[in-house]
């Protein structure tokens, strides 16, 4: 089942692998640096990766300028992404029309009683609805497990500091991103600390 809404925001929520102004162009591509592929990636040329600019999410291929090695260039692939608003991706006018053309289509069919028109109505809308109510099952399944994901990295990240001299742990904390971390970490002091 096609489930847009979902698609575009599990890759909207995606963590990115690389850091290129889609805009920042020449004959080759994209160009950035190596620099901005962000700590932990690996890759080999011809990689599709997760490339973002500010909110700007979008996919590309990449290989090495071997000129300048430090020069990457992103291919991109396809547009960035951007979740649709529900409203343009089912469209009520299409939907209302796709239910009155199966209602009709079934009505054809049967005696063309009051009961045969119900059931030809609530088999058509449940028939053209059932697409909508997936993708967003999809769609709120895809949140939840980005904030999972997010939860969990922002608890290790925290738990982290545990390893750092008491000094450079409360500056740290301090800091008002700190905060930020808590929140989303859902914790009111590091893991493995007392309050």
């Amino acid at each position: 089942m096609d489930t847009p809404v979902a698609k575009a925001l599990r890759q909207w929520l995606a963590w990115p692998e690389i850091l290129a102004d889609p805009l920042q162009t020449a004959a080759e591509g994209v160009w950035t640096r190596a620099d901005e592929i962000l700590p932990g990636v690996l890759f080999r040329p011809g990689t599709i990766v997760i490339a973002a600019w500010g909110e700007t999410i979008w996919h590309g291929r990449v290989h090495w300028d071997y000129s300048e090695i430090d020069l990457l260039w992103v291919e991109s692939v396809g547009e960035p992404i951007t979740v649709p608003d529900p409203a343009v991706a089912y469209d009520v006018e299409a939907l209302a029309t796709r239910i009155a053309d199966l209602a009709a289509e079934r009505l054809a069919h049967s005696e063309r009683s009051t009961s045969a028109a119900r059931g030809a109505v609530r088999e058509a809308a449940s028939a053209s609805l059932e697409g909508v109510m997936a993708d967003f099952r999809a769609t709120l399944a895809e949140a939840v497990a980005a904030g999972r994901r997010d939860r969990a990295a922002a608890r290790d990240a925290l738990g982290l500091l545990n390893d750092l001299p008491a000094k450079q742990r409360q500056r740290i904390l301090g800091a008002p991103a700190a905060s930020g971390l808590f929140r989303l970490a859902r914790l009111a002091a590091p893991p493995g600390r007392e309050h």
